[in-house]
């Protein structure tokens, strides 16, 4: 099992909800478990919540992590919706 964490952020935090209706086109890709969302407000000083969007989705292996990152709906996900981001990628088994 491979986690795959991605952490985006956007200079205007109000384009949070663009990005999580740009995400839900990636619902098709079949073979994937996939959570997102805004990050939640915490007091605790480890809580790192500083970017807009936050993505988890598992994989059954790296070929499955390979056919996600390749998939056309993924590719054109990356080309319309993060341009002019931070994206940080955890990968992890």
């Amino acid at each position: 099992m491979l986690s795959h964490i991605v952490l985006i952020t956007t200079k205007d935090k109000n384009n949070a909800d663009k990005l999580l209706d740009g995400l839900e086109t990636l619902r098709v890709i079949p073979h994937i478990s996939m959570h997102f969302g805004k990050p939640v407000p915490s007091d605790r000083a480890v809580v790192d919540s500083n970017y807009t969007v936050g993505i988890a989705i598992l994989f059954e292996n790296q070929a499955a992590l390979d056919f996600y990152a390749n998939h056309p709906v993924h590719i054109k996900f990356m080309e319309d919706y993060l341009v002019d981001v931070s994206v940080k990628v955890y990968d992890f088994e």
